[in-house]
Order: C-alpha cells, then sequence, then structure tokens
C-alpha cells in the first residue's frame, strides 16, 4: 500500500501534463483556420466563398470552445475522478492529487485533508474492532469455562469429585441397553458401616474426609470405561461396562479391603467399614435399570447384615427388605 503523508498543507502543484503541447498544437490549428476564414470574408471578393468562409470560422469557434472545455474542466475532472478511486481502493497515495490542475486545483488542500481524516478514522476503527474481538474472545473463552464448570458441578458430586445420582438416572438406562447386545454389565453397589457413628463421634469433618478418601479409591480403582457415583449420604454405585461377575467381585473385595484398612485407623466403636452388594446383567431376566439397583441394593443389606454378625430376630422389622438371592461370598 503506498504511503501518505497526510499534511494538512497542499503539496506544490506537479508539472504541466505533456498532453497540454498536443492541445496547444490543436488550438493553434484552430487558430490559423479561423484566420484564413476571417481573410477569406472580409478579403475576398468572390461572393460564393462568403458561406463557406463564415461556416468555417463559426466552426473554428465551437471547436476552440469545445478544446477549452475538454482541456479545463472534462479531462481534469475525469483525472481528477480516477485518482480518488485509486486512493479509496488503496492503490495510490492520497499525495496523488497533487496532479490535479485547471479550476479543481484549489479543493486539493480540503480534500486532501478529509481524505487523511477518513483514513485515520479508518485506521481507529480497525484498531477498536481488533480489541472489541480481542474483549469478545476473552469473555467467550471465560463464559466457556464457567459453563464447563457449572456442567461439571451439575454433573459431579463436590464431595468425592464422582458422578451425582443425577448421572446415574441419566446414563444407566443407555448403558444397560448397550449391554443386552454386547458383553455382560456388572454393578456394584457400597455402603459405608458405622458411617453415622463415626459422624456423633469425631464430628462431620471426618466423614467427609472419609468420604474423600473412599471417592479417591475408587476413581484410581476403576477403568476409564467404567463409571463411578455416589448415590446420596455414604452409598456408592460402579457399573462396569463388559464385565461380570469375577471382575466385579474382585474390584469390590479390593475396595472393601481398602476401606476396612482406613477403619483401623480412625477412633471409631464400633469400626468403619464397607459392605458390597454385587449383580450382573446376565443375572436377571429381562433386567432394567431399576431391576438391577433393587438387586444390587438387596444384596447390599444382606453382605451387610452378614458383616455385623448379629441375626435378626422375628419381632425386628428389617430396614429393607431381604433378599433370598444373596452374593455368593458376602464381603467380610
Amino acid at each position: 500500500m503506498p504511503d501518505d503523508s497526510c499534511d494538512t498543507h497542499p503539496p506544490e502543484p506537479a508539472a504541466q501534463p505533456r498532453w497540454r503541447f498536443v492541445w496547444w498544437v490543436v488550438l493553434t490549428f484552430l487558430a490559423s483556420a479561423a484566420a484564413f476564414a476571417l481573410y477569406l470574408l472580409f478579403y475576398h471578393t468572390d461572393p460564393d466563398t462568403a458561406p463557406w468562409a463564415l461556416m468555417l470560422l463559426v466552426i473554428c469557434a465551437l471547436a476552440v470552445g469545445v478544446v477549452h472545455h475538454l482541456s479545463r474542466w472534462w479531462f481534469p475532472l475525469r483525472r481528477f475522478r480516477q485518482t480518488l478511486w485509486l486512493i479509496r481502493q488503496g492503490e495510490a497515495p492520497i499525495d496523488e492529487l497533487s496532479r490535479i490542475t485547471g479550476p479543481l486545483a484549489s479543493f486539493r488542500g480540503t480534500i486532501q485533508d478529509m481524505l487523511c481524516e477518513l483514513r485515520q478514522k479508518k485506521v481507529e476503527l480497525a484498531i477498536c474492532q481488533h480489541e472489541m474481538r480481542q474483549r469478545i474472545a476473552q469473555r467467550t473463552d471465560a463464559l466457556e469455562r464457567l459453563v464447563g464448570t457449572l456442567r461439571q458441578q451439575a454433573n459431579r458430586d463436590s464431595l468425592t469429585g464422582l458422578y451425582n445420582r443425577r448421572m446415574l438416572d441419566q446414563h444407566l438406562p443407555t448403558i444397560v441397553d448397550r449391554s443386552r447386545a454386547a458383553a455382560d454389565l456388572c454393578l456394584i453397589m457400597l455402603d459405608l458401616d458405622n458411617f453415622k457413628t463415626l459422624n456423633d463421634t469425631l464430628g462431620h469433618a471426618a466423614g467427609d474426609e472419609l468420604l474423600r478418601t473412599v471417592g479417591q479409591l475408587i476413581r484410581s480403582s476403576i477403568r476409564d470405561q467404567d463409571l463411578a457415583f455416589r448415590c446420596g449420604g455414604d452409598e456408592f454405585v460402579i457399573v462396569l461396562p463388559d464385565h461380570g461377575h469375577t471382575v466385579g467381585h474382585a474390584l469390590a473385595r479390593q475396595l472393601v479391603c481398602l476401606v476396612d484398612e482406613i477403619g483401623r485407623t480412625l477412633k471409631s466403636v464400633p469400626a468403619i467399614g464397607i459392605s458390597a452388594g454385587l449383580v450382573c446383567l446376565s443375572e436377571i431376566p429381562d433386567a432394567s435399570p431399576g431391576s438391577l439397583l433393587v438387586e444390587a441394593d438387596k444384596r447390599l443389606y444382606a453382605t451387610k447384615v452378614s458383616r455385623k454378625g448379629t441375626p435378626r430376630t422375628t419381632t425386628e422389622p428389617p430396614a429393607r427388605p431381604p433378599s433370598r438371592r444373596l452374593v455368593s461370598a458376602p464381603f467380610r
């Protein structure tokens, strides 16, 4: 892009264009023709030549007027329009207006100042648009981060980092339907033993710390494609797609052993532990997400009774209805 020197003072006029010499030659020829016509009109005695001489004189006068108009107005105006178009397209500097001569030359300074101001405004506008785009991009990034944070807060439990009950209700039907045509599916329900006693004796801060620790143990023990949920309170659910009873039993036993070891370090009587109830999709005919959760809850309850080692009397109503289909090996 040509460089512009946007001075408020108009530049010095440029040299006369070469086409001015052509116009002088034309004017000289017309003047000679007019002189010859005057000679024929006034000094020639033949009356037949008078009309022709008068017509030639009129033609010369008109030609002189046309040449004067073209040289003084039409060609400078045309060049002026072309120069403005080139300046607007950025193909010519604003100083190119200094080549404009004739009556239009008196407007050069004003037009140059206007063009300089207009170009300066365009530069300022471009800077403002760039800053605005940067601010919009920054605001967009901030909003996207905020939306991501809010989405994570809506989908995950803030204490343990696991998915919440809302995500379990939303994704478990899809996982079950997908597992019907593929491999098996294993669902493990976990519940902390004597957690209320821990809160009553050591406080809720100790209970929250234990929940965080259990959530970290679950996250570090499952695969990337497995899903873990905190369903509320001290109850957890783990969904293992494409796995059956063997893998689920091993994972449940590992978590029971780890939490029992942690419970021995806490000064809580009775000791803190965790119970697990495990159910596979292949074990229940026409299983649904609700039936899987109900069956896992029954087996979890049976495991908790088995871990306590205190048989129920017939006069004590169970907190949850016992199930005749217990886990094959309670997680003691």
